[in-house]
């Protein structure tokens, strides 16, 4: 709950800069279907990797290259002055 007034507000934001108005609410609800996706499958992706590896190290990396290539994607963003 804390971080709730960095992280979905500004994702609105973005949005609205990149998406172009007219539209925005089919923008957004792609957005959203991914995110909501990708939540989704996240378990089932790390459970098959521990599964198959027999170590939770596999999946703990899945992660951390993921919130990498957000960070990448964030920092892309940032620098375009979005």
């Amino acid at each position: 709950m804390i971080m709730w007034g960095i992280g979905s507000p500004v994702c609105y934001a973005i949005m609205q800069r990149i998406v172009p108005g007219a539209i925005m609410a089919t923008g957004i609800g792609i957005d959203n279907g991914l995110a909501n996706f990708g939540a989704a499958m996240a378990p089932a992706v790390v459970g098959f990797l521990i599964a198959a590896t027999g170590s939770y190290l596999a999946g703990i990396l899945v992660l951390a290259a993921i919130g990498l290539i957000g960070a990448a994607g964030a920092a892309v963003l940032a620098l375009q002055n979005y």
